[in-house]
């Protein structure tokens, strides 16, 4: 590993992510997660992603649900983040709309909670390729579930 590839745990540390979630699920380890940027104050999280052939549908391109599972994974942990852990994040609803196919490679996640509720968040996020272009949006509903103290 160079010294500028950080592994989830390291970036999730970088960030704060680690002081809400004692280590990143399978899923973002799978899916190459690495935090990037948070902003509190602007509700935001940039996560970076790293897509992989394996990841790859019969016509070359990042099975939609490989897409869809990086714009989650950073919606979530964003609520996780602005609710300091105290709840349980579910999605309920998410949407996404596809608008370019991703190859592999590193591709970006940018999300902003839209609402935060008491027991609802809203979210969205952009994924991007290493070029900049728009690959997909996602349009999200968190149910936040209160931990036992």
């Amino acid at each position: 590993m160079s010294a500028t590839t950080k592994t989830a745990a390291e970036s999730a540390d970088e960030i704060g992510l680690s002081r809400f979630f004692a280590s990143p699920p399978p899923s973002a380890v799978l899916l190459g997660w690495r935090g990037l940027a948070f902003s509190r104050e602007e509700k935001r999280l940039k996560v970076a992603f790293t897509a992989r052939e394996e990841f790859y549908n019969p016509f070359g391109l990042v099975q939609g649900g490989i897409v869809s599972a990086m714009l989650d994974d950073t919606m979530g942990p964003l609520v996780g983040m602005l609710t300091e852990g105290k709840f349980a994040i579910t999605t309920t609803d998410l949407h996404v709309t596809f608008l370019k196919g991703a190859t592999a490679g590193e591709l970006t996640c940018e999300a902003r909670v839209v609402k935060l509720g008491r027991n609802v968040a809203f979210t969205e996020a952009e994924l991007f390729d290493a070029q900049g272009a728009l690959l997909a949006r996602g349009l999200s509903t968190i149910f936040l579930k209160p931990r036992a103290p």
